[in-house]
């Protein structure tokens, strides 16, 4: 009768101990899905999974095992969540690697010498009760520090890794599983080394090497502590990486603003020109209408029309930089055949920088020009102050879903390659720097984006 408890609190402690480890799989994962009911069902899967192969007739390695159970939770986690799929590949390989280490370390550190002192209290008291009680409080104790040991790695990974959201390519996947992968692999050489030392010797190789379980458990930790390390590293480097993005975009922007005075420089040349030659004109005008020359001189006036409208900004927004923007957005949008309208203003009279107006306008102007309704496309820029509060305002035609990052609450950047999605961020640096933030979302069948300013405060602080 004993010993028919004692397999099956075998049974029920294996089941139990399975089940609580797709619980950890579910709390490593809940932060990197939009949902965490995505994460408890990969968790589920592993459980079923590894359920599913304790009952299998076949005999299937542990490594094995454990390793189907993580892959088919892997792949439901992806099915319910496609974003990024390297992180959860990364996710699933680091929590293959934590599971194996944190049991071993159980068993080097707690098991085993836990289990040398109860053979010697059951040879004491030789009570089968009493020995049974004291296996089931072991196997308990077993399930619960290794339960513990489990989730303080995850807990403190998922504390420690901020980069949930970061794009992750394939070589950063590679570096950031290396300690993982050796890790495993390690464990793998000293179990073969264990199993071959035991068949050879029929000794346990704890008995016969004092230093190999210490050794062991000092390596199984080194192990974990270096897939800290290379996690470090990697959002530093990222950290390192968005920074000087950030700034090279930026340049650029800075460029495009200069450029933009340059413009305005040779614009305002041009009209003094202009003016200048403009008593010449009437003169030749004059004489052409005296000689009844009616029609040379129409087609002269129209040619003066066109030189005028060459020189002078079609926006007049109360400030040359701003204008020169929006004419360029306007002379692009209509190569695109988007119909653009302007009631822009810029604020006089206030501490608004024409260079952060500038880059507002620039990208909000270019993203809604881009993703406009190519049936119906419309694009229009406003603006509307009250006392001290600026709104930027452009509105874009648009048929489709606007997704928004669960992070940062803006929209999702659907271009490819590097500095994309990095005009949001500098907007909404812009407008912190007035105390103000930026905000987009849909309005029927049209993209709003807005920019709130607070004008009259010290921005430079």
């Amino acid at each position: 009768m004993i010993d028919i408890i004692g397999d099956w609190v075998i049974v029920v402690a294996s089941y139990l101990s399975i089940i609580l480890t797709g619980g950890c799989f579910a709390f490593l994962t809940k932060d990197y899905v939009r949902k965490p009911a995505f994460a408890i069902y990969a968790g589920m899967a592993y459980s079923v999974t590894m359920s599913v192969m304790k009952i299998v007739p076949y005999s299937i390695s542990n490594i094995t095992a454990y390793g189907l159970g993580v892959i088919i939770s892997t792949i439901v986690l992806c099915i319910a969540d496609r974003r990024i799929l390297t992180m959860k590949l990364f996710l699933a390989t680091t929590f293959f690697s934590i599971r194996w280490l944190v049991a071993a370390i159980e068993v080097s550190a707690f098991t085993l010498p836990v289990g040398s002192l109860v053979t010697v209290i059951n040879e004491k008291q030789n009570s089968e009760v009493l020995a049974l009680a004291i296996f089931i409080l072991r196997v308990l104790l077993d399930i619960a520090m290794e339960l513990f040991l489990m989730l303080t790695v995850i807990f403190v990974l998922n504390r420690y890794f901020k980069c949930k959201t970061c794009d992750m390519s394939w070589k950063e996947w590679l570096m950031l599983c290396s300690p993982s992968i050796c890790a495993v692999l390690g464990y793998c050489v000293k179990i073969m080394y264990r199993d071959t030392f035991f068949m050879q010797t029929q000794k346990s190789i704890d008995d016969y090497l004092g230093t190999y379980a210490p050794v062991a458990v000092a390596y199984y930790i080194c192990s974990i502590l270096s897939i800290f390390v290379v996690i470090i590293l990697f959002q530093e480097l990222k950290l390192r990486q968005e920074e000087t993005m950030h700034r090279t975009v930026l340049h650029m922007q800075l460029d495009d603003m200069r450029n933009s005075i340059d413009r305005v420089e040779k614009n305002y040349d041009k009209i003094r020109a202009l003016r200048h030659d403009m008593g010449n004109h009437i003169q030749i005008l004059k004489d052409m209408v005296n000689n009844g020359q009616k029609l040379e001189a129409d087609a002269y006036i129209t040619k003066l029309e066109e030189a005028y409208h060459r020189v002078v900004p079609i926006s007049k927004t109360g400030n040359p930089i701003t204008d020169i923007i929006l004419d360029e957005k306007y002379a692009d949008a209509k190569e695109k055949g988007v119909r653009m309208e302007l009631d822009f203003h810029f604020p006089t009279g206030t501490n608004a920088d024409a260079f952060d107006i500038g880059i507002i306008l620039s990208n909000a102007v270019d993203n809604a020009i881009e993703s406009a309704d190519p049936d119906k496309p419309v694009v229009s820029v406003y603006s509307k102050r009250r006392n001290d509060i600026l709104l930027i305002c452009v509105e874009n035609s648009f048929d489709g879903r606007l997704i928004l990052d669960d992070k940062t609450g803006l929209p999702k950047t659907n271009k490819d390659g590097d500095g994309h999605g990095w005009g949001l961020v500098n907007m909404k640096n812009c407008a912190k720097k007035y105390y103000g933030d930026i905000n987009i979302e849909m309005d029927g069948d049209k993209v709003v984006f807005c920019a709130m300013l607070s004008l009259n405060c010290n921005h430079d602080e």
